[in-house]
This record gives C-alpha cells, sequence and structure tokens, in this order.
C-alpha cells in the first residue's frame, strides 16, 4: 500500500517537473528530475540489501527536498507549462525532456517493487516515511 502511494507521489513529482524549469528555464529543471530519478532507479535495482535500499531512498529524498522549491517557484513562473504531460500535444521543444521523464518515472516505479522485499526493515520503513514527508511538499 505505501508503494503505492509513493508511486502515485512519484507520478505527481512528473507532473510538477512537467511544469516548471529553473532560473536556465524549464528544461533544465526537468534535466535535473531525470538525473535524480534514473538515478534512484538505478540504485534500487542494484539494491541487494536493506542498507542498500535505505541509502537509494534517503539519497532520493535529499535531492527532492533541494529540488522541490525550484520546481514550485517554476511552476509559478511558467503556468502555460501545465498542461505538459497531459494528454495533449507536447510542443517540440518538450518532447525529448518528456519521454525521458516518461521513462525515468516508469523505471522508477518498477524499481520500487525492491523496496517490498526489504520493507519489514525498520530503517527501510523510516527512509520511505521521510520520503513520504518530502513528497508531500511538492503540493
Amino acid at each position: 500500500m505505501k508503494v503505492k502511494a509513493l508511486l502515485g507521489m512519484t507520478i505527481l513529482a512528473v507532473m510538477m517537473v512537467a511544469c516548471g524549469g529553473g532560473a536556465s528555464g524549464p528544461k533544465a529543471t526537468m534535466e535535473k528530475f531525470v538525473v535524480v530519478t534514473e538515478t534512484m532507479a538505478d540504485s534500487m535495482e542494484k539494491a541487494d540489501t536493506a542498507v542498500a535500499v535505505v541509502a537509494a531512498i534517503n539519497s532520493y529524498s535529499d535531492s527532492m527536498e533541494k529540488l522541490i522549491p525550484e520546481m514550485k517557484a517554476v511552476n509559478e513562473k511558467h503556468p502555460e507549462l501545465k498542461e505538459l504531460g497531459k494528454g495533449g500535444e507536447v510542443p517540440a521543444e518538450y518532447k525529448e525532456i518528456m519521454e525521458r521523464i516518461t521513462k525515468a518515472g516508469e523505471k522508477m516505479g518498477a524499481s520500487m517493487m525492491k523496496m517490498g522485499q526489504f520493507y519489514q526493515d525498520e530503517g527501510v520503513q523510516k527512509a520511505q516515511k521521510r520520503l513520504m514527508e518530502v513528497m508531500e511538499k511538492m503540493k
């Protein structure tokens, strides 16, 4: 159940980053989000112990905690981008990054199943709880 909630928050993150950008423009923030998400997915795929899962989750939480304020600020600055990723036509300039965001989200969703294997571990539970708290800041 908590894995599903976390996946839902990840989808929300994808949608938020699709709406935002940084000081260098929306694509800069999208790129940061893709890298953070791909790194998390790769780390989770390689995790073979609860300690490795905790490290992957905590690293992602740390990265998202830093990125969320940028995402929110750009959402306010670029409200016209809120339609990206909502099923409509994606402007050509955003197609490549939106494809990468979608693939990274799918990869992360699949890799999060690894957390279920170690969910009985107290450290994993604490890391997952913290991640949920970080992701809540995106609302």
